[in-house]
């Protein structure tokens, strides 16, 4: 029999950064719980471990800044955020945790070095200084002086901090209930410059290099309402804004209320502004129903697409530099096949309006996916993530003279030890009753059926599972479950429903899904009903199991179809719309009213929301289920699961419950998750194959 412990000791590259004006990488990796931060110099440097987390202590390690020289690097320690909570403390410690910006000097291989309790901190661009955010209030620490100052304080909470090239202005976002301001500090001066005040949101500050023009996001109006923002067809319209520093005149180059539908894409990846020299400025959004890449060039103030077709960019990159003779953009996509995500480059040094791009052809391995890409300042190096069925994510070098690429460090360090029993994936196109189609892989054991099934759900809802290793940590777990399951004798159906990211705009927000009438659903249903259809499948043993979302859809479909799924497991899952959404870190106004016709819509609101969610089924409930939650979850609380298993219980349903203390939403320590793993499996095959 397998061990569960083999499948999900792979290490895993989190992420990384490349040096503004130094081939220098810098990433983490997950192993075993335990975070490793490595640094490498291109083309030959060593590598270098110069930090690592205490084991497997639940306190991860996080990027915040590469300084450009770099000689220097920010990150957090620990699992923290901004919402004033104390950091998790799933190792129960006496002395919690707090979480820690560290600072490390990398040429002169200090010890690191503890600066603040903050988690927004930028090393100024010539590595005189330091800055960081605590509520309101942005301090500065010299790089060689321990003596703190505060640059300024204002009402609010300020929400992103960026410097200029120049290292003489500092822009930053502050956030007042409803709506976010722009400003600009200047080193000399006593007074904040406000950008444009208006009734919308500005975010996203994004400096040209030659620090004469800063770009920004622009959301129009108030913030919608969560539940309306993730679960619905709306999007959240927004200007992409230009400001001239010298003349200081605000213009936007792009709306989104100009062209219909477009909006804020949820689609999963990283598209932020970026700059290809000093007059042109990149952008993305999905008014065509993909998200593709599009600039403004402020030399004849014209906007036009760099890519186009009905697939889809998911991350992009310029390298970060002034010369004109290296003008790189870097894209993953998945022209080719929705679910394979592969590199393009496009040297546009000479960018005109009738010839958009020139490719640079690049021999990377076909069996892999891409992901992340960054030019280095110099144009040599193309840096990314990649994976595939039998390979964890992990950085990867290409030499874009020579065309050889290499990964950093040795693939042997990151060999999945199981790989040998992986099994191939097959992808399968299933069609809902309402037509629509979605996309699954397929995991087949070996030998002669019928088998028992599984009808695995991921979360999000907006990610997508991949016929193979991910670059999120927690679906890379999900992919080396499916293959153990697999291997133990499963059927596995992975399957992307509608609100998947992949697919396009109208698949990713298509209608009434979660709590507006779980349209999503429809998709797992029919799943269940194919894998019943299949000749070496037992229909009397289909079991589903979903984490998150996925939980979700896996309490759905026990509710309302046990008769087909005969058990299932619900991680860290939501099962009362209304009931969750009111909750404080959710704060949802669609369900709560007590005034006149508004109320009258909020209770016909919350009457299809219940109907869409399992509470409003439980009567129909009779499939066994193992509920899994940390009771420290902050994004789903521990009481969803809580008030279901009372529930079942009172209507003998059989429950099996794994409560983890101290435990977050993404599960913070490994042993968590071969726990919650191993309960699972052991769970599957009593009801499943006993």
């Amino acid at each position: 029999m397998p061990e569960l412990k083999a499948y999900f000791s792979f290490r895993h590259t989190l992420e990384y950064r490349v040096a503004v004006m130094r081939n220098r990488i810098a990433w983490i990796d997950y192993h075993k719980g335990q975070h490793e931060l490595f640094i490498q110099d291109l083309p030959d440097g060593k590598r270098q471990r110069v930090l690592c987390s205490d084991g497997d202590d639940g306190q991860p390690l996080r990027l915040i800044d590469f300084s450009p020289s770099g000689h220097y690097l920010l990150l957090t320690q620990g699992a923290f955020s901004d919402d004033g909570l104390p950091c998790p403390n799933p190792r129960q410690q006496t002395i919690p945790p707090t979480g820690q910006l560290k600072l490390l000097d990398l040429d002169n291989h200090r010890e690191p070095e503890i600066i603040a309790g903050a988690m927004k901190a930028r090393v100024v661009p010539d590595d005189s200084a330091i800055t960081w955010v605590i509520d309101g209030t942005v301090y500065l620490r010299a790089i060689t002086q321990p003596a703190i100052s505060k640059l300024f304080s204002l009402r609010g909470q300020i929400q992103e901090i960026s410097w200029s090239a120049n290292s003489r202005h500092l822009a930053f976002v502050c956030q007042r209930d409803e709506h976010s301001l722009l400003g600009i500090y200047t080193r000399g001066e006593k007074h904040i410059r406000w950008i444009s005040p208006a009734f919308d949101r500005d975010l996203h500050p994004c400096w040209s290099p030659d620090s004469r023009h800063l770009a920004f996001i622009r959301f129009l109006g108030p913030d919608m309402d969560i539940a309306e923002k993730l679960f619905s067809e709306q999007a959240d319209s927004f200007s992409v804004m230009l400001l001239n520093v010298d003349t200081g005149k605000v213009k936007p180059v792009w709306e989104s209320s100009l062209e219909k539908p477009a909006g804020l894409s949820l689609q999963y990846g990283q598209r932020s502004l970026a700059w290809l020299g000093n007059q042109r400025l990149l952008f993305s959004h999905d008014s065509t129903g993909w998200d593709h890449i599009y600039q403004h060039n402020l030399s004849d103030d014209h906007c036009s697409p760099v890519t186009e077709g009905s697939w889809l960019v998911q991350d992009y990159s310029t390298n970060p530099t002034t010369n004109r003779n290296t003008a790189l953009l870097a894209f993953s996509h998945n022209r080719k096949r929705r679910h394979q995500y592969a590199l393009d480059v496009l040297d546009i040094t000479a960018l005109e309006e009738d010839a958009l791009s020139r490719h640079k052809k690049l021999h990377l391995a076909d069996d892999k996916q891409y992901w992340q890409p960054s030019p280095t300042a110099d144009g040599r190096y193309l840096i990314y993530l990649t994976g595939n069925a039998s390979k964890p994510c992990q950085v990867g070098v290409l030499n874009m003279e020579t065309s050889q690429y290499t990964h950093l460090p040795d693939t042997g360090d990151y060999k999945q030890v199981m790989a040998e029993e992986f099994l191939p994936a097959t992808n399968e196109v299933i069609r809902s009753q309402d037509r629509n189609t979605c996309h699954g892989q397929l995991f087949k054991p070996r030998g002669k059926g019928p088998f028992p099934a599984v009808l695995n759900i991921h979360g999000g809802p907006w990610l997508q599972s991949l016929p193979g290793f991910h670059p999120k940590l927690d679906l890379s777990f999900q992919y080396a479950f499916c293959q153990l399951l697999a291997h133990c004798g499963f059927m596995v159906l992975d399957i992307n429903y509608r609100g998947a990211s992949g697919y396009g705009k109208l698949f990713r927000q298509a209608a009434e899904r979660g709590w507006d009438g779980a349209s999503d659903y429809q998709d797992v249903q029919a799943a269940g009903h194919w894998l019943s259809r299949q000749p070496d499948v037992d229909r009397t043993r289909i079991g589903i199991l979903g984490e998150s979302w996925g939980g979700y859809l896996s309490a759905m479909a026990l509710a309302k179809d046990s008769s087909l799924f005969r058990a299932g497991v619900v991680i860290n899952g939501c099962h009362s719309f209304p009931r969750e959404l009111r909750k404080p870190h959710w704060a949802s106004r669609l369900f709560n009213s007590d005034q006149g016709e508004i109320a009258t819509e909020a209770i016909a609101r919350a009457k299809i929301a219940e109907d869409s969610s399992p509470w409003g089924w439980l009567e129909h409930w009779m499939s066994p289920v193992l509920l899994v939650h940390g009771d420290d979850d902050r994004t789903v609380s521990f009481s969803e699961s809580q008030y279901l298993a009372h529930a079942l219980r009172c209507q003998c349903v059989e429950v099996e419950t794994l409560a983890l203390p101290d435990e977050g939403h993404q599960f913070l320590l490994h042993e968590s998750w071969l726990k919650a793993g191993r309960r699972t499996l052991a769970f599957l095959q009593k009801h499943l194959q006993d």
